[in-house]
């Protein structure tokens, strides 16, 4: 990690080599993931061991105030929710004039939502049974859109803020961004919209396309400051 200031004194931190060698790592081990996910419970016909459990495991401590709060959880996962946080950001840093990190951040979440709609039409796996009543949830089941969603936005803004805020946000983001996610993909497996698979694989091909797109920022920041004078 490399902490220097910007053109306009504003401080800056960046990845180095390694981390940024690690990101196009975890793209390609994170995509097989998904795939090997994908492959496993097409080849199991009664489901996979780790959906039956996670089912039993929710049938057993269900209860109906705790399920009408993850369903205000599940709504930080939302399209809307995520659209408006979107083009909230975008608006920032098209007013702070960076470039580079609103493309970034543009492509991130544009490029997920494709992937996302893409693997769930190829895949076509079909939601669990809902018998709770309590949310409802339309489309393909693999992988939790929810969930990728999450990982992208939530995890794209931890970066951003990462990358341009005082010590205590650098450290602070992350941890909450971390939590979101995951109380996202919990509350997808709790109110019965999705399998534990698709959470997972949602986890797996949003943290792919995010590292990929991070690792590209990185890049092109990196080259831009070497060209500067």
């Amino acid at each position: 990690m490399e902490l220097f200031a910007d053109s306009n004194g504003r401080p800056r931190r960046q990845l180095g080599i390694r981390t940024v060698l690690a990101l196009a790592l975890t793209t390609m081990v994170a995509g097989a993931a998904t795939l090997l996910l994908a492959w496993a419970w097409r080849n199991s016909p009664d489901g996979l061991q780790i959906d039956r459990w996670a089912a039993a495991l929710v049938g057993q401590g269900w209860s109906a105030p705790f399920a009408h709060f993850m369903q205000a959880v599940t709504h930080l996962g939302d399209p809307a929710t995520l659209a408006g946080i979107g083009a909230a950001v975008a608006v920032f840093l098209l007013w702070r004039r960076e470039p580079v990190f609103l493309l970034g951040w543009l492509g991130a979440l544009a490029g997920n939502a494709w992937l996302n709609l893409t693997l769930k039409d190829i895949f076509m796996r079909l939601r669990p049974s809902n018998d709770i009543g309590v949310s409802t949830a339309l489309g393909y089941s693999f992988p939790s859109g929810h969930s990728s969603g999450a990982m992208v936005i939530y995890g794209m803004l931890a970066y951003l803020v990462w990358c341009v805020a005082a010590r205590r946000w650098a450290v602070a983001m992350p941890v909450l961004a971390l939590i979101t996610i995951l109380a996202v993909g919990a509350s997808r497996v709790y109110l019965q919209a999705h399998f534990i698979s698709d959470v997972l694989a949602g986890y797996a091909s949003g943290a792919a396309w995010l590292a990929l797109v991070v690792a590209a920022v990185e890049i092109w920041r990196a080259t831009q400051k070497s060209l500067s004078p």
